[in-house]
C-alpha cells in the first residue's frame, strides 16, 4: 500500500513490553515515510486508540497462545489489511490467526527486518 504523495503512513503498535515498545518507535523514526500515532499496552486498552486514529499500519504483539482477539477489536482486526506481528513464538506454533497480516517478525528482531516487513506492506 503506496502512501499518496507527501502522506506519510501512519502507524500503531500494541505491545506489551515497554522495552518492544520503544524499540519499535525508535525504528519507525527511522523510515521518514513513516509516522508513529500511538501506543497501547493491551489489546484491550487499545480501542480507545482506534477510536481516534485507525493507522495504516499497526505492530501488533502475540504474547500467548491460542491468539485470542479482543471482542472490540474483532470487527476493526478482521478488516484491517496493515498489521505486522511480532512475537517470540515460531510462526508455526501459531497455529490460526483469527485475522489477516501482512507480515511476521520473529522478536528480537533487528532493523533490516523490520524495515523489510514495512516494504512488505507497502507492496500491497
Amino acid at each position: 500500500m503506496e502512501a499518496a504523495s507527501g502522506q506519510r503512513i501512519t502507524c500503531g503498535i500494541i505491545e506489551k513490553t515497554a522495552i518492544q515498545r520503544q524499540l519499535i518507535k525508535s525504528y519507525i523514526t527511522q523510515l521518514p515515510e513513516l509516522e508513529f500515532r500511538w501506543e497501547a499496552e493491551f489489546q484491550e486498552t487499545s480501542y480507545a486508540c482506534f477510536e481516534t486514529h485507525i493507522p495504516d499500519l499497526l505492530f501488533m504483539s502475540l504474547g500467548q497462545l491460542p491468539v485470542k482477539v479482543a471482542p472490540l477489536l474483532r470487527p476493526i482486526l478482521t478488516h484491517h489489511s496493515g498489521i505486522i506481528l511480532t512475537t517470540g513464538y515460531y510462526l508455526k506454533e501459531l497455529g490460526e490467526i483469527p485475522f489477516p497480516f501482512v507480515a511476521y517478525l520473529q522478536k528480537p528482531f533487528s532493523f533490516k527486518m523490520f524495515a523489510a516487513s514495512v516494504d512488505s506492506f507497502k507492496q500491497l
